[in-house]
């Protein structure tokens, strides 16, 4: 199953991609959306990583 991979409140932390509805930038955050919360980190997208 391939999972997001991104850091919030000082953690390493994974998504499954299957659970993600969208993902979006507003200022300096990127939130996640996904099918049972919203999740707000200030890494860039492009830091944000797709792993196996």
């Amino acid at each position: 199953m391939d999972r997001l991979i991104f850091s919030y409140n000082n953690q390493i932390n994974f998504i499954d991609y299957n659970e993600i509805i969208f993902i979006d930038r507003l200022q300096n955050k990127t939130i996640i959306h996904s099918l049972n919360k919203r999740i707000e980190t200030y890494e860039l997208l492009t830091h944000i990583r797709k792993i196996r």
